[in-house]
């Protein structure tokens, strides 16, 4: 007989764990080596001119500095608290992981998608992303999968082929 286990999370996000996915989505690939780049070239340049520039010119390289360090968090935070609010987010979702697909329930409304509708999932430290596609995505916080974290992620690595989940 097939293993029947199945995995459900009740997942109600936050506007942390929406902020996590922003920065994780703002800072990975070539975005974020650029704003590293970007940073640390700012910072040695306000560190070694410092005596020689003008006030105009420290306070544009301080902003420098600050811009992905500082600024563009703080901002994504204030869209993720918006985001928090719309109710299609605020209200709690119940994901179902069965070995045959994916049933996703809110609000009276059920979809289930087949393991081969996934785009990709990848996980972070903080949770796991199933892409559907570009645009969509469900997001899983590792609090919420507690114990059985270990476990589902082995089911998922069983359910979707290796190129279609990253860090899972």
């Amino acid at each position: 007989m097939a293993d029947q286990k199945t995995f459900s999370f009740n997942v109600q996000l936050t506007a942390k764990e929406l902020w996590l996915f922003s920065l994780y989505h703002s800072y990975k690939g070539l975005m974020g080596i650029f704003n590293v780049l970007f940073t640390l070239a700012a910072l040695y340049v306000l560190i070694m001119n410092w005596p020689t520039m003008l006030v105009s010119q420290k306070v544009l390289m301080i902003l420098c500095v600050l811009m992905f360090t500082v600024i563009q968090p703080s901002m994504l935070y204030l869209k993720a608290k918006r985001q928090s609010k719309v109710p299609m987010v605020k209200e709690p979702m119940q994901l179902v992981f069965t070995r045959e697909s994916i049933s996703i329930a809110q609000a009276g409304q059920e979809a289930v998608f087949a393991w081969d509708q996934i785009g990709r999932v990848e996980g972070t430290p903080f949770m796991l992303i199933f892409y559907m596609d570009r645009v969509h995505a469900y997001l899983i916080p590792k609090a919420l999968m507690g114990a059985e974290e270990g476990e589902f992620r082995a089911f998922i690595r069983e359910c979707l082929p290796k190129i279609r989940y990253k860090r899972v």
